[in-house]
């Protein structure tokens, strides 16, 4: 220390001196210099301890701190730390350990752990002698503590011997924990999952309950095969458990190729935590195969060991169900398609639903959504849209039940009438929970109830025609009858007396009556000749124009009586066509006798002979037309004309006649491969009946022959 001193002191002298020698730019000399010197540096030393000591200051802060810090994570630690010497008397404990015990540190320094009140007695004293005995490391000796009617407690001991510099065993230094609750919650943690293993295995008897009993099959598979199966699956399938159990699935699938789609299917995703469905035959062990459907999910997404649960259902007889529903329904439609009748209904959870034959009686495309309101409105026929929104309408405000008729009209303007029938839907309470309706076609019943008016009507104009031509007829032959008759009598009473000029008068009025009578007969027969298709005629290409000159001659002289003239004009003067003079001629007799008949006094007749074509067919042929000027000929009438035994209403009053000349023309008109009909004048009164012959041959057309 000496030693240390004099350097220390000989450094300061050095340091002083160096120091006046910057100061002052020289040392300092004398006794003054020798005095500064030492006086410096000891100001210096002073300084220097000054800054050491409050280094040091600041160490020791620091380390109470430390040891405060290491203070409170003892008394907040569970752990105690304490040591013992040779014979286990407590040489040092912390306080923690004191409060835990129940006593003061100074109560339990000296004595032994079984002295001590609150540790002692303990039956596990034995086991620390042996353990320590051994003057071995300890790890967590745990020791039960059990004092009067205290509920026990658990101490944990760790330690390890002490020995001094000569190897000689000194004592023992370690660490105590109180693990009294520890202990506790692992004794209610084992009570708890010993409840919750009671709780799984009541879960897992009642699930096997439900397994047992449920009358699907159910089945555990793991990598494909059985390990454990329902009484319903072993049902299903015809096996027995033996020989279902630890056995691949193929064996329930129809086929290899069955059983590899599925497996290619399902095993990708077979533990996503979804549900899969397969549906697909399965086979029975007899070998009968049935269609089946299976749900199959994960038991564990997460542990793919415990496979998976399987339903199996046999779907045979539903499937069949649904085959012949399926038929029936179809075979409903099929009949509502022949008897074009549909059917609609609409409820609050549905909406509107058509069956397909409504959306074709009403024109839209079954596979497309049910049209609205305003869709059908435009279906509608505009005449009945008012009509049928009032009376649908109606039918849901007031619960009736309707049935009306319409018209709709398709895209391609075809117009169907429909009848429609539907009745309100109510429930218990007499509410309005829907409708139900059918839409039936009865266009053809309408045109069929049409036509049997038309044929009522006509018949009964038929029958009224068959009166005025019985009356007709009779006239017709009675005038010529009695005048036969009546001439013959008086020849007979005036045979010798009258003069042979007047005799030969009588025979000639009885020769003119028998042959109107006999013209009358021949219409009959000719008339009946045509309609049964046994009119023959002789045709032979001939000039037109001598034939009609021939005929305007033999009616001149009843027309000269009504001071009447016929004029004829004629574009063409050659024309030659084939036809039978006979019947062409017995045509336009007919035609001129009613042109002059119905023309009045110092009337005009006009034969007109021009070239053109058959209306309808373009084929080039002759118009011969005889024109009138008479009352003409209603509107309506000029088609029925030509039916036998009809006679037009403007004239049949006081025109005479059978009703059979018109129809006679039209038969023969009809077997030279024309047609005749008739128009009125315009201008002018009067009618026109025009006659259109070909001019070349042609077969009569399928409707003249029927």
């Amino acid at each position: 220390m000496l030693a240390y001193g004099a350097l220390l002191t000989s450094v300061l002298v050095l340091v002083g001196w160096l120091m006046s020698l910057l100061l002052f730019g020289k040392a300092v000399q004398g006794w003054w210099g020798l005095l500064a010197l030492p006086g410096f540096g000891i100001g210096l030393l002073i300084l220097a301890l000054g800054r050491e000591n409050r280094r040091l200051r600041q160490r020791l802060r620091e380390a109470r701190q430390r040891e405060q810090r290491q203070q409170v994570l003892f008394d907040l630690s569970i752990d105690w730390v304490w040591e013992m010497d040779a014979e286990y008397r407590f040489t040092y404990i912390e306080a923690g350990m004191g409060a835990a015990v129940r006593l003061s540190p100074e109560g339990i320094l000296g004595k032994t752990p079984w002295e001590l009140p609150y540790l002692g007695p303990c039956n596990d004293w034995g086991a620390f002698h042996e353990v320590f005995a051994r003057r071995q490391a300890v790890q967590r000796l745990e020791l039960i503590r059990q004092r009067d009617n205290d509920p026990p407690s658990y101490v944990a001991i760790s330690g390890i011997p002490v020995f001094d510099a000569a190897d000689q065993f000194t004592g023992w230094r370690g660490i105590s924990q109180d693990i009294t609750a520890q202990k506790r919650a692992e004794v209610a943690l084992r009570q708890h999952r010993d409840q919750l293993q009671r709780t799984a295995d009541a879960q897992t008897e009642r699930l096997m309950a439900v397994f047992d009993a449920s009358p699907m099959g159910m089945a555990q598979v793991i990598n494909r095969h059985f390990v454990m199966v329902n009484q319903a699956f072993l049902e299903l399938f015809g096996w027995p458990a033996e020989q279902m159990l630890g056995h691949s699935t193929r064996m329930v699938f129809e086929s290899d190729a069955a059983f590899m789609d599925v497996g290619q299917r399902v095993t990708p995703v077979q533990f996503s935590g979804l549900t899969h469905t397969v549906n697909t035959p399965f086979v029975r062990a007899d070998g009968r195969v049935f269609d089946g459907v299976a749900y199959g999910r994960a038991i564990d997404i997460h542990d793919p060991s415990k496979g998976q649960m399987w339903l199996y259902q046999d779907v045979s007889a539903e499937r069949e169900a649904a085959a012949a529903l399926a038929r029936s329904e179809h075979a409903y439609e099929e009949a509502s398609s022949i008897a074009h009748i549909g059917h609609f209904r609409w409820n609050v959870s549905e909406g509107v639903i058509w069956s397909a034959e409504t959306f074709r009686l009403h024109g839209f495309d079954p596979a497309e959504p049910t049209p609205d309101l305003d869709q059908i409105l435009q279906r509608i026929h505009p005449e009945d849209a008012e009509h049928w929104f009032r009376l649908a309408a109606l039918a849901v405000e007031e619960g009736l039940t309707c049935d009306y008729h319409y018209r709709v009209v398709h895209p391609d303007g075809k117009v169907l009438i429909l009848k429609e029938c539907n009745r309100l839907l109510l429930d218990e309470f007499g509410n309005i929970v829907g409708q139900f309706g059918t839409v039936q076609d009865q266009t053809e019943i309408f045109q069929a109830e049409d036509a049997l008016r038309l044929a009522r009507d006509e018949a009964e104009q038929a029958n009224r025609a068959k009166s005025v031509f019985l009356a007709n007829m009779s006239h017709e032959l009675r005038t010529p009858m009695h005048a036969i008759l009546s001439f013959a009598e008086l020849a007979a009473d005036r045979l010798d007396k009258a003069p042979a000029e007047k005799i030969q008068h009588y025979l000639g009025n009885i020769r003119q009556a028998g042959q109107r009578l006999l013209g009358l007969l021949n219409d009959l027969l000719d008339l009946s000749k045509m309609e049964a298709g046994k009119m023959s005629y002789q045709m032979t290409s001939q000039p037109l124009l001598p034939l009609v000159h021939d005929a305007i001659a033999e009616l001149q002289l009843l027309a000269m009586a009504r001071a009447q003239h016929i004029e004829l004009l004629a574009e063409r003067e050659d024309l030659v066509l084939p036809f039978d003079g006979m019947r062409l001629g017995q045509l336009l007799r007919n035609l001129l006798a009613n042109a002059i008949k119905f023309s009045p006094e110092r009337g005009l007749i006009q034969v007109s002979i021009r070239q053109g074509t058959l209306p309808g067919r373009g084929v080039a042929a002759v118009l011969l037309a005889v024109q009138d000027q008479g009352v003409g000929i209603p509107h309506g009438e000029l088609e029925s004309v030509f039916d036998k035994f009809i006679q037009s209403s403007a004239t049949r009053s006081n025109a005479g006649g059978t009703g059979l000349g018109l129809p006679i023309c039209r038969e023969i008109a009809r077997g030279h491969g024309g047609m005749i009909w008739a128009s009125n004048n315009d201008p002018g009164p009067g009618a026109t009946l025009t006659v259109a012959l070909p001019l070349m041959a042609h077969p009569q057309p399928e409707w003249v022959r029927a």
